[in-house]
């Protein structure tokens, strides 16, 4: 098993509506593929973590570099993995005040409250790069 932290830029000005359905589109696929992880996104930025076999989460971090919603990719990390430290698939991003976002699935209040942690059993190197993304956007 890996993980694989990548960060990237939209390629345009993404609406709430359109990152609502991508973390709908990525929860659906990455439970087909045993892939868990976090997407973080602020102001045309993603921070993103993938965890699961080899095979299926390289696949799709390929698939995400063709994506043309995506520029700039960076690959921070990827490591081979004893654990997860992320059970389910989640995805934080900012600015929903129009929105109901206690009914989103899988919407984390990650970003928008600096008290929120996630529920990891320890603090992983993924955790440290999710903190860095948050304390810098703001």
């Amino acid at each position: 098993m890996i993980t694989l932290i990548y960060g990237s830029s939209a390629a345009y000005p993404m609406p709430v509506p359109e990152l609502v359905t991508i973390l709908e589109q990525a929860r659906q696929n990455n439970k087909k593929l045993n892939i868990t992880g976090m997407l973080l996104y602020d102001d045309g930025n993603f921070l993103q973590v993938l965890e699961g076999e080899d095979e299926a989460v390289t696949s799709l971090y390929n698939k995400i570099c063709q994506d043309p919603r995506h520029q700039s990719i960076l690959l921070y990390v990827k490591k081979q993995i004893d654990k997860r430290h992320f059970n389910d698939w989640a995805m934080g991003f900012v600015d929903v005040r129009q929105l109901d976002i206690d009914n989103i699935p899988g919407y984390s209040r990650f970003l928008n409250d600096p008290e929120h942690t996630t529920k990891l059993e320890d603090a992983s190197y993924a955790y440290a790069f999710l903190n860095v993304f948050r304390e810098n956007i703001r």
